[in-house]
């Protein structure tokens, strides 16, 4: 994991679960590696086959992903590829979408990156990449362009497996 400044909280994740068999499996998991874990409840609505996958930590952000069906390996691979260097934005968005250009736009919509909106596994994990490369700051840092072409594998591979 990265370090911090003091007033910069370590990042965390926190999963809302399609059921509540993997829970406790999935804490245990997360708590051995030092992850905070914190189930939403209410927080927003999801489909049964996806996890929502929340980033904090991060100064004046929160973010969110849907991710269809990922399994706990990929979580951990998207944890380790991103958390601790980038967040996707999408809470602080409630009033928007993406366009199929992959930029926000203003529509009043539900919030939240679904990557299920989108046709085509290449396009959705694309769309997941641009968001997190072209974070304000983000093309700064060192080895951004990486870790979202990394994170990029990750999704595709996911919607693979599930029919993507």
């Amino acid at each position: 994991m990265g370090k911090y400044p003091k007033h910069v909280a370590e990042p965390s994740i926190s999963l809302i679960l399609p059921g509540g068999e993997l829970e406790a499996p999935i804490r245990k998991l997360f708590s051995s590696v030092g992850i905070r874990f914190r189930k939403l409840r209410d927080f927003w609505s999801f489909k049964q086959d996806n996890w929502r996958v929340v980033f904090d930590g991060f100064p004046g952000l929160s973010s969110g992903l849907i991710l269809p069906a990922v399994d706990v390996a990929d979580v951990m691979r998207i944890w380790r590829a991103c958390a601790f260097d980038m967040a996707i934005t999408s809470r602080n968005a409630s009033k928007r979408s993406l366009s199929h250009s992959g930029h926000w736009e203003n529509y009043d919509v539900w919030p939240g990156l679904d990557l299920s909106a989108f046709s085509g596994k290449k396009k959705r994990a694309q769309v997941a990449c641009e968001i997190i490369y072209n974070r304000v700051g983000m093309r700064e840092r060192p080895g951004a362009q990486d870790i979202a072409y990394r994170l990029q594998d990750v999704l595709a591979n996911a919607l693979h497996r599930n029919g993507g």
